[in-house]
Protein backbone atom coordinates (compact mmCIF):
# COMPACT_ATOMS: atom_id res chain seq x y z
CA UNK A 1 0.00 0.00 0.00
CA UNK A 2 1.27 3.31 -0.71
CA UNK A 3 1.30 6.31 1.85
CA UNK A 4 -0.89 9.42 1.82
CA UNK A 5 1.90 11.42 0.76
CA UNK A 6 2.73 8.85 -1.85
CA UNK A 7 -0.66 8.48 -2.73
CA UNK A 8 -1.27 12.67 -3.10
CA UNK A 9 2.25 12.60 -5.22
CA UNK A 10 0.91 9.93 -7.93
CA UNK A 11 -2.17 11.71 -8.02
CA UNK A 12 -0.59 15.17 -8.72
CA UNK A 13 2.03 13.41 -11.26
CA UNK A 14 -0.44 11.76 -13.35
CA UNK A 15 -2.84 14.97 -13.73
CA UNK A 16 0.30 17.05 -14.65
CA UNK A 17 0.80 14.36 -17.11
CA UNK A 18 -2.92 14.78 -18.65
CA UNK A 19 -2.13 18.50 -18.25
CA UNK A 20 -4.66 19.13 -15.89
CA UNK A 21 -2.27 21.18 -13.73
CA UNK A 22 0.82 23.05 -14.28
CA UNK A 23 3.22 22.06 -11.63
CA UNK A 24 6.93 20.81 -10.85
CA UNK A 25 7.44 17.80 -8.72
CA UNK A 26 10.66 17.13 -6.93
CA UNK A 27 10.72 13.58 -6.77
CA UNK A 28 12.61 13.13 -3.94
CA UNK A 29 10.80 15.32 -1.48
CA UNK A 30 7.00 15.19 -2.41
CA UNK A 31 6.73 19.18 -2.23
CA UNK A 32 5.29 21.02 -4.83
CA UNK A 33 7.15 23.85 -6.67
CA UNK A 34 5.61 26.64 -8.49
CA UNK A 35 6.54 27.05 -11.87
CA UNK A 36 9.34 30.18 -12.22
CA UNK A 37 7.94 31.62 -15.24
CA UNK A 38 4.35 31.90 -14.47
CA UNK A 39 3.05 34.93 -14.14
CA UNK A 40 1.80 36.14 -10.63
CA UNK A 41 -1.61 37.82 -11.01
CA UNK A 42 -2.44 40.68 -9.02
CA UNK A 43 -5.63 40.74 -6.54
CA UNK A 44 -8.19 42.96 -8.23
CA UNK A 45 -9.58 44.54 -4.98
CA UNK A 46 -12.40 46.79 -4.25
CA UNK A 47 -12.40 50.34 -2.87
CA UNK A 48 -14.64 52.05 -1.51
CA UNK A 49 -15.20 55.70 0.00
CA UNK A 50 -18.12 56.27 2.47
CA UNK A 51 -20.18 58.63 2.58
CA UNK A 52 -18.46 60.15 6.12
CA UNK A 53 -15.43 59.86 4.44
CA UNK A 54 -16.49 62.90 2.89
CA UNK A 55 -18.58 64.66 5.01
CA UNK A 56 -16.04 64.75 8.44
CA UNK A 57 -13.48 66.53 7.01
CA UNK A 58 -16.17 68.69 5.14
CA UNK A 59 -17.61 69.63 8.27
CA UNK A 60 -14.01 70.90 9.07
CA UNK A 61 -14.37 72.95 6.45
CA UNK A 62 -17.35 74.38 6.81
CA UNK A 63 -17.39 75.04 10.87
CA UNK A 64 -14.36 77.08 9.60
CA UNK A 65 -15.83 79.46 7.30
CA UNK A 66 -18.63 79.74 9.37
CA UNK A 67 -17.51 80.49 12.65
CA UNK A 68 -13.86 82.14 12.33
CA UNK A 69 -14.48 85.87 11.68
CA UNK A 70 -12.98 88.01 9.01
CA UNK A 71 -11.51 87.26 5.74
CA UNK A 72 -8.62 85.11 7.62
CA UNK A 73 -11.80 82.94 8.40
CA UNK A 74 -12.11 81.89 4.47
CA UNK A 75 -8.61 81.16 4.17
CA UNK A 76 -8.23 78.86 7.22
CA UNK A 77 -11.27 76.90 5.75
CA UNK A 78 -9.54 76.91 2.48
CA UNK A 79 -6.02 75.61 4.08
CA UNK A 80 -8.45 73.10 5.80
CA UNK A 81 -9.73 72.19 2.39
CA UNK A 82 -5.74 71.70 1.29
CA UNK A 83 -5.19 69.38 4.45
CA UNK A 84 -7.98 67.21 3.77
CA UNK A 85 -6.58 66.82 -0.12
CA UNK A 86 -3.23 65.83 1.26
CA UNK A 87 -4.56 63.62 3.77
CA UNK A 88 -6.33 62.06 0.26
CA UNK A 89 -3.32 61.97 -1.89
CA UNK A 90 -1.62 60.29 1.26
CA UNK A 91 -4.59 57.83 1.26
CA UNK A 92 -4.87 56.92 -2.78
CA UNK A 93 -0.85 56.66 -2.14
CA UNK A 94 -1.52 53.87 0.05
CA UNK A 95 -3.91 52.16 -2.04
CA UNK A 96 -2.30 52.39 -5.17
CA UNK A 97 0.56 50.62 -3.67
CA UNK A 98 -1.82 47.75 -2.69
CA UNK A 99 -1.83 48.29 1.35
CA UNK A 100 -4.97 48.22 3.03
CA UNK A 101 -6.06 51.52 4.98
CA UNK A 102 -8.51 53.13 6.72
CA UNK A 103 -9.21 56.12 5.01
CA UNK A 104 -11.12 58.21 7.54
CA UNK A 105 -7.33 59.17 9.78
CA UNK A 106 -5.85 60.52 7.09
CA UNK A 107 -8.01 63.11 5.68
CA UNK A 108 -9.49 64.05 9.28
CA UNK A 109 -5.70 64.26 10.25
CA UNK A 110 -5.15 65.93 7.34
CA UNK A 111 -7.76 68.44 7.25
CA UNK A 112 -6.91 69.19 10.65
CA UNK A 113 -3.44 69.89 10.84
CA UNK A 114 -4.43 72.14 7.71
CA UNK A 115 -6.41 73.72 10.30
CA UNK A 116 -4.08 73.89 12.72
CA UNK A 117 -1.54 75.15 10.04
CA UNK A 118 -3.62 77.82 8.64
CA UNK A 119 -5.20 79.18 11.99
CA UNK A 120 -1.78 79.48 13.15
CA UNK A 121 -0.13 81.06 10.34
CA UNK A 122 -3.06 83.71 9.80
CA UNK A 123 -4.68 84.31 12.97
CA UNK A 124 -2.07 83.12 15.64
CA UNK A 125 -2.50 81.54 19.22
CA UNK A 126 -6.26 82.88 19.15
CA UNK A 127 -7.51 80.02 16.99
CA UNK A 128 -6.95 78.07 20.08
CA UNK A 129 -9.64 80.92 22.10
CA UNK A 130 -12.96 78.87 21.89
CA UNK A 131 -14.82 81.15 24.23
CA UNK A 132 -16.19 78.39 26.01
CA UNK A 133 -16.78 78.64 29.98
CA UNK A 134 -17.58 76.47 32.78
Amino acid sequence: TQTPTQHITSTIQARAVAGDINTNINVESPQLQSTPNAPKKKSKDAMFMGLGDVIFPGMLVLSAAQYLEGPDGFLVAMTTLLGGLVGYFALMTYVARGRAQAGLPLLNGGAILGYIIGGLLLIGPAIFQFGITL
